[in-house]
């Protein structure tokens, strides 16, 4: 029995068994070549659409993106016409400056007539600002 395992395990391999598992080897080898199956089918212009969108979506986010950053150039225009000089700036200062007399008949100031040199967060009203702290 001894004699028979040796003999097995140290003989030449058959020809017919090289050739399988050649074969097998070149098949399995093979599929790691083969180009993945395309989920998606191709379009006419075969554009960029993120996965997990379709192109109708992908399209309608593009342009609210840049309909949102063509808005957002309107609020801040370049240009002179927003640049206010100091003296003309005090002059309407002065113009809406309002006062009013405490209890003591002491004048105190209501309505500074300050302007908000800039302003981050679309219009800059008493009203939007009042809602802006209130909703915190």
């Amino acid at each position: 029995l001894v004699s028979k395992v040796k003999q097995h395990f140290f003989s030449p391999p058959q020809p017919q068994t090289m050739a399988r598992v050649t074969l097998y080897l070149l098949l399995t080898s093979a599929s790691a070549f083969v180009a993945p199956s395309q989920q998606r089918s191709a379009s006419s212009l075969n554009a960029y659409v993120p996965d997990g969108l379709d192109a109708g979506t992908w399209a309608n986010m593009q342009k609210a993106k840049k309909t949102k950053a063509a808005n957002n150039k309107l609020k801040y225009p370049k240009g002179a016409p927003q640049v206010v000089g100091v003296g003309q700036y005090l002059e309407e200062l002065a113009k809406k400056q309002t006062f009013f007399k405490d209890g003591n008949g002491n004048t105190k100031v209501s309505g500074t007539g300050h302007k908000w040199a800039k302003v981050k967060f679309g219009e800059f009203t008493k009203e939007a600002y009042d809602e802006w702290r209130k909703n915190g």
